[in-house]
C-alpha cells in the first residue's frame, strides 16, 4: 500500500520524511585530497579560534574569575590572611611566623604602593592632580 503525496511517494511503513533536492544549486565535483585536507584544516582552525574567542569573551564579561573581573585583596585582608589564613595549620609555629614577617616586610608595603599607583592611574583627574602635586614638591625642594 502506498499513498502518493506530492513529488515523493510515501509508504505506510516510512517514518522519515523524504529529503528535498534543490535543483537551483549546481552539483559540485568532489574535491581533490589536497583541497579536502585544507578544508578540514580550516575547519579545525576555525573551531580552535572560536573556542579561544568564547573563552576571551567569558573572561571579558566576568563569567570566569580572573584578574580582569575580580577585585584584589585589600591590605586588611592581607593582614588577616597572614594571621589566620588556611595556608598554614600551625598558628604559632615557625612557618606562620615566617609568613607574617614576609607579609609585614614585603607583601603589604609593595601591595600598598601598587594599589596607590593603580588608584591614581584609574582616573585622569587623579593623575593630573598627582602630577601637579609632584611638580610643586619638586620645585619646592
Amino acid at each position: 500500500m502506498s499513498a502518493t503525496t506530492g513529488p515523493a511517494a510515501v509508504t505506510v511503513g516510512d517514518t522519515a520524511p523524504a529529503t528535498a533536492v534543490r535543483d537551483d544549486v549546481p552539483a559540485r565535483e568532489p574535491a581533490t585530497r589536497g583541497e579536502a585536507r585544507l578544508r578540514a584544516y580550516a575547519r579545525v582552525r576555525l573551531t580552535g579560534a572560536s573556542a579561544v574567542a568564547k573563552r576571551g569573551w567569558a573572561v571579558a564579561v566576568g563569567d570566569v574569575p580572573s584578574v580582569w573581573s575580580e577585585a584584589p585583596a585589600s591590605p586588611a585582608e592581607l593582614v588577616r590572611y597572614a594571621r589566620d589564613g588556611a595556608w598554614c595549620r600551625d598558628t604559632r609555629g615557625f612557618i606562620r611566623g615566617a609568613g607574617r614577617v614576609y607579609h609585614t616586610v614585603v607583601a603589604i608595603p609593595v601591595c600598598l604602593v601598587l594599589y596607590v599607583i593603580a588608584l591614581i592611574l584609574q582616573r585622569p583627574g587623579r593623575l593630573t592632580a598627582a602630577l601637579f602635586l609632584s611638580l610643586i614638591v619638586w620645585l619646592v625642594l
